[in-house]
């Protein structure tokens, strides 16, 4: 199963250049995604690390990147393929600590999410990529062909449940809770979404909730590719309040009641351009105010 790249026009012409080793073009990359990079790296390192570890740390996800750029198949966004490369950098940095502490990717759950912790260049990387490949290509071609069925058709409560246990990995409880609907509503639609998922990779789904088959490698998948993530532009909307209903609650869940670390980062980014953009208006007016019609010297 083909899996259909999943790049915007800019970032396959990013891409194309980097491969053809043009300067601008990897200025340009390194321009773009170093500041989302490096708050979420400061994020999960903290106190831990400093911003010195954390600029490290993204150093080497652009130089990790350089050196896989090679087997990037588009199966994820570039930004995706990024998080996914600093998630092995930051668990490496621990890992060199001695420390068992890992990347989480939702500040609701408190619970790290554990990645290998080894160089994507490597050639034990690349077996594992073997390994995996072809469950892999069908479990996200799944996964995205259901999270986009349920965004066109705004189906947003399925959409927040699936999130809540894929990429939370959040139990029935805590989601009828979160939610405010019932365990057994959370169940039955548990159930369905694996059916689908189940039947788009081929396999036979189970007659009971209880002995329904469960993907293997779901969750770490879902997490790679962060398929419920909102776009950038979205976000940016988000920030702006002038995202429309019912888009708008859905956000709102993700990055606020999940707590997504991802979109905190892009958030974060998005903040700090606009606090940029009201100094430059600041420095603008005050350096044009004197030629205000009825001003001294206008």
């Amino acid at each position: 199963m083909h899996i259909e790249p999943n790049l915007s026009d800019v970032d396959q012409l990013l891409i194309a250049q980097v491969l053809a080793g043009d300067e601008d073009g990897w200025r340009t990359l390194v321009a773009k995604f170093q500041q989302r990079l490096t708050a979420f790296a400061n994020g999960q390192l903290g106190s831990a690390g400093g911003s010195a570890s954390a600029d490290d740390v993204v150093q080497e996800t652009f130089v990790s990147f350089l050196k896989s750029s090679q087997q990037f198949r588009g199966d994820c966004s570039l930004e995706t393929y990024l998080f996914r490369i600093l998630r092995y950098r930051i668990n490496d940095f621990y890992r060199k600590q001695g420390s068992a502490k890992s990347t989480s990717v939702c500040r609701l759950n408190s619970e790290a999410q554990q990645v290998p912790a080894e160089d994507l260049s490597s050639s034990q990387h690349a077996r594992r990529r073997e390994q995996i490949e072809l469950d892999q290509q069908r479990l996200s071609s799944a996964i995205f062909e259901l999270t986009t069925t349920l965004k066109e058709r705004e189906n947003f409560r399925d959409l927040q449940v699936a999130e809540s246990l894929f990429f939370a990995g959040l139990r029935n409880r805590q989601i009828a809770e979160l939610m405010s609907i019932t365990e057994n509503e959370v169940a039955v639609t548990k159930h369905r979404l694996i059916k689908r998922l189940n039947q788009a990779v081929g396999e036979t789904t189970a007659e009971t909730p209880d002995e329904e088959f469960v993907p293997p490698n779901l969750q770490a998948i879902w997490r790679d590719l962060r398929p419920g993530c909102p776009k950038r532009t979205t976000l940016g909307k988000y920030t702006l309040e002038i995202l429309p209903e019912p888009w708008d609650s859905f956000v709102r869940f993700h990055v606020e009641a999940l707590g997504c670390e991802f979109c905190g980062a892009n958030l974060s980014e998005l903040n700090q351009e606009v606090e940029n953009h009201s100094a430059k208006d600041e420095q603008l007016f005050q350096s044009t105010i004197g030629f205000l019609p009825g001003r001294p010297g206008s």
